[in-house]
């Protein structure tokens, strides 16, 4: 009877973290299709501005991708847009953060799905990875439900210093930043990682080639948001 009560005193309490939860959206395009989705899902996200790499005409740096390297605006706007949005997050009194891409798509029964994700995680978790692309295949252990966590590999033996290349099935995390629950703790150690190294790779792939080493890292497979303007593989 005690272990019953107990169990139900925790479960409401997920809920009511659930219903208060800070959710935040970097939006850069302000796409009216994206915002009439969060609506009809029942997602309603503080906006946060972002940088459009290409309208506020950033000189394009070279970024690593594959065996070669490519000048890019647009990922660097999504790097300074997530990296500002972390320390604007340090400036608020919450310990979990859900951080969004504008277009990100939510899975029609999402609050139940990441209600009973949250239930497997630890106290000690870092990030869960809410929407991921590239993360079939992975090192993972099952905590239980749709909850994995991932552990992070050996990279490859030809990266660079500043991370190089390693096709998506080497990096020990899943990619893509569309949909990442964040704790406050995890926010420091992500932004001096990734200031250290710079903007040379996109987001997703600094973090899993150097942000996330000393972080708990947990994902839901099959993820439960998906992208608009991408085909994500799983």
């Amino acid at each position: 009877m005690r272990e019953a009560f107990h169990t139900s005193t925790a479960r409401l309490h997920l809920r009511e973290k659930m219903n208060t939860m800070r959710t935040i959206c970097i939006t850069i395009h302000d796409v009216p299709k994206a915002h009439a989705h969060f609506t009809a899902r029942g997602v309603t996200p503080q906006l946060f501005r972002g940088i459009n790499g290409v309208r506020s005409r950033l000189h394009p740096l070279v970024f690593e991708s594959g065996r070669t390297t490519y000048p890019v605006t647009a990922c660097m706007g999504c790097w300074l847009s997530h990296r500002a949005l972390w320390a604007a997050c340090l400036l608020l009194p919450d310990d979990e953060f859900f951080l969004l891409e504008e277009d990100a798509m939510f899975a029609r029964n999402w609050k139940v799905r990441l209600d009973k994700a949250r239930a497997y995680l630890p106290h000690d978790w870092d990030i869960l990875f809410v929407g991921s692309c590239h993360a079939a295949g992975k090192e993972a252990r099952h905590v239980g439900g749709e909850v994995f966590e991932f552990k992070k590999l050996v990279p490859a033996p030809h990266n660079s210093l500043l991370g190089g290349f390693a096709p998506p099935s080497l990096y020990g995390y899943p990619l893509c930043c569309h949909a990442l629950l964040l704790r406050r703790k995890a926010l420091m150690p992500l932004i001096e990682t990734l200031d250290a190294i710079g903007v040379h790779q996109s987001i997703d792939i600094a973090m899993a080639n150097h942000g996330l080493a000393e972080l708990r890292v947990f994902g839901v497979l099959p993820r439960i948001v998906d992208q608009w303007h991408h085909v994500l593989p799983a």
